[in-house]
């Protein structure tokens, strides 16, 4: 199967598989970097990432944190990511 209709149908599959879970966050991203094709979701186990992030102040903060932390480790890969506030509890 040639390069061009791999990339195609990935994103196709990517389309067809977004759907919503408790226990998994909207599709996030859409990668192809260096041949490797990823697509990006967050998954918490435990219940939902709303649930959990209310359950205690200091759990959103450290929540809050890892966030800022991952963002700005890949920023400086030179990949942009986008981060929407309604995305984040």
């Amino acid at each position: 199967m040639n390069e061009k209709r791999m990339g195609h149908e990935f994103r196709n599959d990517r389309d067809t598989r977004c759907f919503e879970h408790l226990n998994l966050i909207r599709f996030s991203r859409l990668l192809e970097y260096s041949g490797d094709r990823l697509i990006i979701v967050d998954y918490v186990s435990n219940g939902n990432l709303q649930e959990t992030s209310k359950k205690k102040d200091a759990l959103q903060i450290e929540l809050e944190q890892g966030i800022l932390e991952f963002f700005f480790e890949m920023k400086s890969t030179g990949l942009s990511f986008d981060f929407v506030e309604e995305n984040i509890y």
